[in-house]
């Protein structure tokens, strides 16, 4: 009895312990972790109708194996007001069809210079176009024999101007400010409409004056964030003016230039910091504490008085 279920305790162990070596090495092998760089992320020039440019893309393959890439180009468009790009269905002709890569190329270890040559139609409309060239890494993992695995993508941004009679127009859709500011840092929105032809890359100026005009302070704000609005759609920043003046009502100034470009727009709003809200309301109030305690005592007097009044 003794050595029958002995026996059974370690067949049963065995096929437990077989089971477990079995899946582990039925698992499929695990992919090294594949990583890419690619420089510049953004590409930008201008190109006249019937040119074609080459411009060299360096990838850097991080891994210590080839692998083998396929490139993908999208057309772009801006979403939303944050300054995002979106991706939407391709043109019949536009940049992302101008775009001349090799389908698939195996890249090996370390550094090497990729060729994009760019050949733009000689009937292109001049303009500012988007597009985005895609490197999607493909792993030689196989899937019982199925699709092969795709990693993430990386996407380089392409912004190109065709030369030619272009437009550049844009206005200042809105330029907001606190109605009372009680922060030191004042926050100044501003939204800019780009309804011309070409990219809008302006220089950024905000000042800050008094009421009557006298100069409190001018700064550049592209360190803030670079107003860039492409066409036909708004970008909106906000700048944070950082307060160190007295309070009082103050008139914000936003100068918009980029080549013949000129925009302004102005706003009024009261800087009241709030270290100085709560004094004047410690103020109010004991002025007004003083002011009853004052008022209780004399109204006895005056009740006298009135009294006198009425009798003579």
């Amino acid at each position: 009895m003794f050595w029958s279920l002995l026996i059974k305790r370690f067949f049963f162990f065995g096929v437990l312990v077989a089971i477990l070596f079995s899946g582990l090495s039925a698992s499929p092998a695990q992919a090294a972790p594949i990583s890419l760089r690619v420089s510049p992320v953004i590409m930008e020039d201008e190109i006249g109708p019937g040119e074609r440019i080459i411009r060299s893309l360096t990838i850097e393959n991080l891994s210590s194996q080839a692998l083998p890439v396929r490139f993908i180009s999208y057309t772009l468009a801006p979403k939303g007001e944050q300054g995002e790009l979106g991706v939407v269905d391709s043109p019949i002709d536009g940049l992302s069809k101008w775009i001349e890569t090799p389908v698939e190329q195996i890249l090996s270890p370390g550094v090497q210079v990729i060729q994009v040559p760019i050949a733009v139609p000689q009937k292109a409309k001049p303009g500012t176009q988007l597009a985005a060239l895609a490197l999607r890494p493909l792993s030689e993992l196989q899937q019982d024999g199925g699709d092969v695995q795709v990693q993430a993508e990386l996407m380089v941004v392409m912004a190109i101007t065709v030369k030619g009679e272009v437009s550049l127009k844009a206005d200042i859709a809105s330029f907001s400010a606190p109605i009372i500011a009680t922060a030191t840092d004042v926050p100044l929105n501003v939204r800019l409409k780009n309804e011309g032809s070409v990219a809008v890359r302006p220089v950024t100026t905000l000042s800050i004056r008094t009421l009557f005009g006298g100069e409190v302070e001018t700064f550049l704000a592209d360190g803030q964030g670079i107003l860039t609005t492409y066409p036909g759609s708004i970008r909106q920043q906000t700048y944070n003016w950082s307060a160190t003046t007295l309070p009082g009502i103050y008139r914000a100034n936003v100068l918009i230039r980029d080549g013949q470009l000129r925009e302004e727009a102005t706003r009024l709003f009261i800087y009241f910091p709030l270290p100085a809200l709560i004094g004047v309301l410690v103020a109010l109030g004991v002025a007004l504490f003083v002011w009853l305690s004052v008022t209780k005592r004399l109204h006895p007097i005056r009740k006298k008085i009135i009294r006198k009044l009425l009798r003579s």
